[in-house]
């Protein structure tokens, strides 16, 4: 009797586990045709603005992440969506979608002793000019993380005159006066319209994008607009800086 037990409840966790496989796998095929149709719609825009588009990254497109720090962020990573949104001797404007993985710790791995991983993407934004001079700084989201940071020392540069900017946005870097100087009224406020955006910057290279979130492909015209404000608003504030 013990051991037709032991059989039936040998024959549920087989079953389960076979369900969750099949489950897995499901989810799986949606993903992968959610990505699919999202690269012809990214595609059908880059046609309509006469932008170079690939859907797989070159080796030169191997490089696009330096610098940035999702580049150190967990394993896998996988660039594609390369857009070209600009390309000329001032500024060179590439948005591509960067995706990486995490391991967690699920019950699928527990009964099956077999690894998971969770995934990241999100749309990256890279812009380099040689106009640009900028000193190092990390812009990112106010979260209730990195408010704990800052109760264990981590910095944060405010700015007493536009509190909303300083409420959303942690600021960080080695000069804070060139930064002050950097981070116009006009700049700051600029910032303060736009939601979750992490900005890193470092000599002729700016890097913008929103953790986890992709840029719908509808939204990429207003997004390229979006960004060469910000790239003219580094600039001037680069000038005052100067």
């Amino acid at each position: 009797m013990n051991e037709f037990l032991a059989a039936t409840d040998s024959d549920k966790s087989s079953w389960w586990v076979i369900g969750l496989v099949a489950l897995f796998l499901s989810v799986g095929g949606l993903i992968f045709n959610a990505g699919r149709t999202r690269s012809k719609e990214i595609e059908s825009v880059a046609r309509s603005r006469g932008i170079p588009f690939r859907r797989s990254a070159s080796r030169a497109d191997e490089t696009l992440p330096i610098g940035c720090s999702l580049e150190h962020k967990g394993t896998g990573h996988v660039i594609s969506n390369i857009l070209e949104a600009v390309r000329g001797e001032e500024m060179v404007l590439t948005m591509f979608d960067y995706e990486y993985t995490h391991a967690i710790e699920s019950i699928l791995e527990t009964i099956s002793d077999q690894d998971s991983t969770q995934s990241y993407n999100q749309t990256v934004v890279r812009m380099q000019s040689p106009l640009l001079r900028l000193p190092y700084f990390d812009l990112f989201p106010e979260t209730i993380f990195a408010t704990l940071g800052k109760m264990f020392g981590g910095s944060d540069i405010n700015f007493d005159e536009t509190e909303e900017f300083s409420r959303k946005y942690i600021l960080r870097g080695g000069d804070e006066r060139a930064l002050r100087a950097l981070f116009t009224p006009q700049l700051r406020e600029f910032l303060e319209r736009l939601g979750n955006l992490t900005i890193q910057g470092a000599d002729d290279v700016l890097f913008l994008y929103r953790w986890t979130r992709l840029t719908k492909p509808k939204d990429l015209p207003a997004a390229i607009e979006e960004n060469k404000q910000l790239f003219a608003l580094f600039l001037e504030g680069q000038q005052s800086a100067d």
